[in-house]
């Protein structure tokens, strides 16, 4: 069966066998390791795991280097074919992939965007130019709404409904914050509740975002008690520049305030709430090559972080 260990033993095997064909014509490791861009010790590893596959010695010392062994002459030419066909067959399929690639539709909620960029999508696409990347830039419903019809192959979603229909993987956990202007009357607080922002004007996506639901499911005489500004959905304008025009609060979550003007303050809220944002795709459907491949670059990518 054909899986990644077999993948790695075979990258292997074909390194092995570059460093041989080199270092037959080179007849020096300390010429050819700089070549292959490893050490020489690396490179003497690399010979002689294959000299024990092979079962035989392929090179001898000289006082000039190295020379092959009547047995590393027998092989040098097949191993250049075998050489020859593996770079055309890359090539080939670099080709194809140019002219062949599937596209992947992924559903990215304003969070994601907003904390990590598009610097992951776009190291995936350069390690993988058989794959395209259909990004589709949406609120956290309409995110959820496309993964769930089928329109998405999967989605970044804070807070999805359909959890237990989805394979998810957490990619972000942070709590609830209050962004205000320095000077605000509760600048200076450490921590502040619901209850003392009763009354006063807060600043929210409007109701495409679920942070509105969850306000009304979660804390009813909060989402009732103050004056809601939904003027806007661009998340970044409501919590950055808002704030600056007068006494009004901006909630929001603390990853995201990383950059903020320094004329605002960030405060922390006392009632627990974490917004929890997930890449998911749908159990239910099938799953291609390409999909399985972008799951585990992003599970690389979110392990990497957290290292």
């Amino acid at each position: 069966m054909y899986n990644k260990e077999t993948k790695g033993a075979l990258i292997m095997q074909i390194e092995q066998i570059r460093s041989f064909v080199l270092l037959s014509t080179e007849k020096s490791i300390s010429s050819a390791s700089q070549k292959l861009h490893i050490t020489q010790q690396g490179l003497s590893r690399q010979i002689k795991a294959l000299e024990r596959e092979m079962g035989t010695a392929l090179f001898v010392r000289t006082n000039k280097g190295v020379e092959l062994t009547n047995e590393g002459r027998v092989l040098l030419p097949e191993f250049q074919k075998m050489l020859a066909h593996y770079d055309k067959g890359l090539c080939e399929l670099a080709d194809y992939r140019k002219n062949h690639q599937e596209t992947l539709h992924i559903a990215v909620c304003p969070g994601i965007k907003q904390a990590f960029g598009l610097e992951m999508f776009q190291t995936f696409q350069q390690k993988n130019p058989g794959i395209r990347l259909k990004l589709k830039f949406l609120s956290d419903i309409d995110c959820e709404a496309a993964l769930y019809e089928g329109r998405a192959n999967a989605a970044f979603l804070d807070w999805p409904i359909h959890a237990k229909e989805y394979d998810t993987s957490l990619i972000v956990k942070s709590p609830l914050v209050a962004v205000m202007r320095q000077g605000h009357p509760l600048s200076t607080c450490q921590s502040i509740s619901m209850r003392q922002l009763a009354g006063m004007q807060i600043y929210i996506p409007d109701d495409s975002h679920r942070m509105s639901q969850r306000f009304a499911a979660h804390w009813p005489e909060f989402y009732q008690s103050v004056v809601l500004d939904f003027t806007t959905n661009d998340c970044e304008y409501f919590y950055q520049e808002l704030p600056k025009q007068g006494d009004g609060v901006a909630l929001t979550f603390r990853f995201l305030c990383g950059s903020l003007d320094p004329s605002l303050a960030v405060i922390p809220i006392e009632e627990e709430s974490y917004v929890e944002l997930y890449y998911c795709v749908r159990k239910d459907r099938s799953k291609s090559i390409a999909l399985d491949c972008f799951s585990d670059f992003v599970r690389q990518q979110m392990r990497i972080r957290e290292a």
